[in-house]
This record gives C-alpha cells, sequence and structure tokens, in this order.
C-alpha cells in the first residue's frame, strides 16, 4: 500500500496573507488564547452577584437575590474577584505579547532602511493599530455580550461576554489594521 505525504502550509489557508516566521505564527496563536482568557476574566469582573465555590460549582444568581457564601463544608469566591485576577495576569501577558509583535515589526522596517536606505514604519505603525483596535473592541465587546446575554440568565451574561470579547476583539484588529492601511494609501505613502 503506498501512502503519499503531503506537506499542510497554514499560510496557504489564509488567502492575502503574507508568510510568517514559526516565532510570529507562535505568537499569534498565545495571543488568541491570552484574548479568550482575558475576554473569559472581563467576564467574570463584570459578574457582581455569582460566587465560585471549593467544591468546583458555580453558584449563579439573579440580581437582588442573595448569594452562596459557602458554609463549614464549602468555601466561596465571587466571581468578580476570580475575573480581576485573570485580567491582571491576562493584562500583563497581552502587553508583552503585543510588545513583541511590534518590536519583530519593527525590526523588519529597520531591514528597509538598511536594505533601501528609507522606510515609513508601515509594519510597526500596523502592528500597533491592530494591538489597539483588539484591546478597545475587546472591552468594549465584554460590555455589549454581557448586556445581551444577561437578559436570560447570569450565566448567559458571562458566556456573551466571552463571545462579544473575542468577536470584538478580532473585529478590532481588522479595523485596526484597515485604519492604518486607508491613511497610508491616502497620503500615498509605500506599503510594502
Amino acid at each position: 500500500m503506498h501512502r503519499e505525504i503531503y506537506e499542510v502550509n497554514l499560510q496557504s489557508l489564509c488567502v492575502g496573507v503574507k508568510p510568517f516566521s514559526p516565532i510570529e505564527f507562535a505568537l499569534q496563536i498565545f495571543g488568541y488564547f491570552n484574548m479568550f482568557f482575558d475576554s473569559v476574566g472581563e467576564s467574570f469582573k463584570l459578574d457582581k452577584n455569582s460566587t465560585y465555590g471549593s467544591n468546583h460549582r458555580f453558584y449563579f444568581h439573579r440580581e437582588g437575590e442573595r448569594t452562596f457564601h459557602g458554609n463549614q463544608y464549602v468555601k466561596t469566591r465571587s466571581v468578580n474577584s476570580i475575573g480581576r485576577d485573570f485580567c491582571k495576569r491576562t493584562g500583563l501577558i497581552g502587553l508583552l505579547l503585543d510588545l513583541a509583535s511590534i518590536g519583530m515589526e519593527y525590526s523588519k522596517d529597520l531591514e528597509d532602511v538598511n536594505n533601501f536606505g528609507i522606510t515609513n514604519y508601515y509594519r510597526s505603525v500596523k502592528a500597533a493599530g491592530e494591538s489597539l483596535g483588539s484591546v478597545l473592541f475587546g472591552k468594549i465587546g465584554v460590555d455589549m455580550g454581557m448586556l445581551i446575554g444577561s437578559v436570560g440568565s447570569p450565566l448567559g451574561g458571562l458566556v456573551g461576554g466571552v463571545i462579544g470579547g473575542v468577536g470584538g476583539a478580532l473585529l478590532g484588529q481588522f479595523i485596526g489594521g484597515q485604519l492604518v492601511d486607508n491613511y497610508y494609501r491616502d497620503n500615498k505613502l509605500f506599503i510594502p
């Protein structure tokens, strides 16, 4: 039996995407995981009335209802405090990933200076625009998701916040990059 081995090129799956190095690919994947966990943390941070027990159960309550605060067998912690802890860590990790991404693009801009003698720092500015758009729209997405999802139940608010945060961050990343592209095109600056 003859088996053929095919090499899968992940870049070919995305139309119009320039090939990037394994380090850039790893940064992008870590960024997506961080974006998801940051959305979870932001969503938890906005939930003021639910708790998580040492028995690994969530206790969801509507606003105005008394929450379960534990007993002699179960210790509880507010979901809000868990969200704040998540966001402390994901915020720092996200900042480091964004700085690494911008730094890698800046080094490519410096290669242009060495090769061509001039650059307009397009790659660095685009990376910064994508990072800024991702953060801003991610926060808006969490708020919108929590608002829409909490109509049904408190759990719906948390899930809606996560989905809204991830969707908002992806949309913001796209919009931030497009704004930079439009600026460079409108001002007739060279885009490599």
